[in-house]
């Protein structure tokens, strides 16, 4: 079967496309390891959690069409130990319990500080109150 020139002239073309990309993607990556193997290892980022310490009124093995459920949740949070960390306030906020796409409960989150190099734990509540729950979240559930 002859080749045709312009055919190979296209398919060298695509191929240049996807060595100059590969070649591309190399030194992006390269450049970023570089990046990161140079950055000052005492910059350390504040963390978060959350625990689930105890939950009630969901219902096994099969839910009804519409819960009512209470979760008590704890947030850790830690201020790193580098020297440029500062005392880390959060004003508060929301949280809200999901299972399969579903918002089960919320609640607020109270503003809490955490000083440099400390932890500290938040103790929360979240509730939800005949939360109707699709055929898809309760056929998981099972």
């Amino acid at each position: 079967m002859p080749h045709h020139p312009a055919a190979a002239s296209r398919n060298g073309g695509k191929v240049l496309v996807y060595v100059v990309m590969i070649a591309l993607s190399v030194s992006i990556l390269l450049a970023f390891i570089v990046h990161v193997g140079t950055t000052p290892k005492q910059i350390l980022l504040p963390t978060f959690s959350v625990s689930l310490d105890g939950f009630d009124g969901l219902q096994t093995p099969a839910p009804a069409p519409a819960i009512s459920s209470t979760f008590n949740l704890t947030l850790h949070a830690a201020s790193s130990g580098s020297p440029q960390s500062q005392r880390l306030c959060l004003e508060g906020g929301s949280v809200a319990v999901s299972y399969a796409g579903a918002v089960l409960a919320w609640g607020r989150v109270p503003g809490f500080c955490v000083e440099r190099h400390e932890q500290k734990c938040v103790r929360m509540v979240a509730l939800g109150t005949e939360v109707a729950l699709t055929v898809y979240c309760r056929a998981e559930w099972i």
